[in-house]
């Protein structure tokens, strides 16, 4: 499709959407095409399964195999890659299968690589669309309690726009993708690009029913960075887990060098994976808005569908989040906090969440911010707030007081300011701006930077200046660690 008819497409669904006649008319047209779909996505799906039947009984039996799976080519994942095939230079007996959750590409494609298809990707559904279930998907479903509320969670995540019905064809097809990729592939491993979205924990939950060691790949929490996790990532990682004992790991003199220049060239370069083309009319609104006689605070929100926060549960609770459900329920608290203490509240949302944010009603003393650019707002503010944002690492980098309320590779690090409870928020406030970032917490930073360059960060292979976190041999040695003999 050309860039000019999306374009027009685009212009035309916006004005039907503000007429209200969008919805009502997609869905009688779905109605119309719901047997076509139902067809096609069964049939891509099936055609999936019978590739990766096919492909797998062409590998040497003798030789180890690890899957890749996620969202992997993406213009922010651009040498995703090339590192992996490093990796694989370095794991000379093992095949690596990728599974991309992206658009099968044209031409000719390399051994190994599967595309899920368009119908069963959270991002590619056929939107208002029923799903007419055979008895062998809703026996699997009833069978499985565990699968039944990813449906069900899933339905709840998507909106209106999905039918929980689609929602259930969608949770049965990954646990037959994935139950299929181990029967058929036997992978000592398979790699899970962020865990948290529902169909990956489908991922998740059958690599444990069926033996299978899960791992999980994501940006890592220094930009320029990937952090491979065992067990969990961000508050379920071994860093923040079993924070203590990171905090003895040892690290050389010449790391810790090297850990002050990184950071040095991160608040520098301000490097950051979610730069977009930022507005300088918002900041500059926003700051005419601000009272100057008084304190900043911004509170970084997280994507809270892909933080490990929803479903907000008991292990939510103790793993990720033990005050707030999202995002939107801690900006209003501190919007409450501001009231009483008498501060300026920027709330900036993760990029994932804007549309869901700016459909919200807020009190006049929270000031929204969409679109500019992060630093900008970090360097504006004297105090930033996260629950489990990664930017709690980009405020410590430039400098800023942190506090953080919710638990990431940061918890317990000594580097920030940490409230875990709601009454303990004021005082770590108060704190936060009488006594900013203080140099005990800078060189805490410092520390931790040097042991997560050592430990558990991989050089992305983006273009910069300055190379730092482990080369792909380190990634090759942690992934022999999994490899059965």
């Amino acid at each position: 499709m050309s860039s000019m008819l999306k374009k027009t497409k685009r212009a035309v669904r916006k004005v039907m959407n503000a007429l209200r006649i969008y919805e009502p008319i997609y869905r009688v047209y779905a109605g119309v095409k719901q047997g076509k779909r139902q067809k096609a996505a069964v049939a891509a799906f099936e055609e999936l399964l019978q590739e990766i039947r096919a492909a797998a009984a062409s590998c040497d039996p003798a030789r180890k195999r690890m899957v890749l799976t996620g969202i992997l080519d993406t213009p922010k994942k651009p040498k995703l890659f090339p590192l992996f095939e490093q990796i694989s230079a370095e794991l000379p007996e093992v095949d690596f299968i990728y599974l991309d959750e992206q658009k099968k590409p044209q031409g000719e494609r390399k051994p190994f690589f599967h595309y899920i298809p368009r119908a069963i990707r959270a991002a590619g559904y056929d939107s208002f669309t029923e799903f007419e279930l055979t008895h062998e998907m809703t026996d699997a479903l009833e069978a499985d309690p565990f699968l039944e509320q990813c449906a069900e969670y899933l339905f709840q995540r998507q909106g209106k726009s999905m039918t929980q019905s689609y929602a259930r064809f969608m949770v049965w097809s990954y646990d037959r993708l994935y139950r299929t990729v181990i029967d058929c592939y036997k992978p000592e491993a398979i790699i899970i690009w962020c865990k948290f979205p529902m169909l990956h924990q489908v991922c998740n939950h059958v690599c444990l029913q069926k033996g299978v060691t899960p791992l999980f790949i994501e940006f890592g929490s220094l930009p320029g960075t990937y952090a491979l996790d065992p067990e969990g990532q961000m508050g379920e990682s071994p860093t923040a887990r079993n924070y203590e004992h990171f905090r003895t790991l040892p690290v050389t003199d010449e790391e810790i060098a090297q850990a002050e220049k990184v950071i040095e060239f991160l608040r520098a370069s301000a490097l950051n994976r979610n730069a977009a083309n930022a507005s300088t009319v918002e900041l500059d609104e926003l700051k005419t808005k601000l009272d100057p006689s008084k304190p900043i605070v911004m509170l970084a929100g997280q994507s809270d569908f892909d933080s490990g926060i929803l479903p907000y549960d008991e292990t939510a609770k103790a793993n990720h989040s033990p005050m707030f459900a999202d995002s939107a329920e801690a900006a209003l608290h501190l919007a409450e906090v501001a009231e009483k203490m008498g501060f300026n509240f920027i709330f900036k949302p993760h990029p994932a969440m804007v549309a869901a944010m700016r459909k919200r009603k807020w009190p006049e003393n929270l000031h929204l911010v969409t679109n500019t650019d992060i630093n900008k707002i970090i360097d504006l503010s004297d105090l930033v707030v996260s629950i489990v944002s990664q930017t709690g690492y980009m405020s410590t980098i430039r400098g800023k007081a942190t506090l953080t309320l919710g638990y990431n590779q940061l918890r317990g690090k000594g580097a920030t300011y940490e409230a875990y409870t709601l009454e303990a928020i004021p005082g770590a406030i108060t704190a936060a701006l009488q006594d900013g970032q203080t140099e005990e917490m800078k060189q805490h930073f410092i520390r931790h930077a040097a042991q997560m360059l050592r430990y558990n960060l991989y050089d992305d292979l983006g273009d910069r200046p300055l190379r730092f976190g482990q080369k792909a041999a380190g990634a090759a040695e942690f992934l022999r660690g999994y490899i059965k003999q």
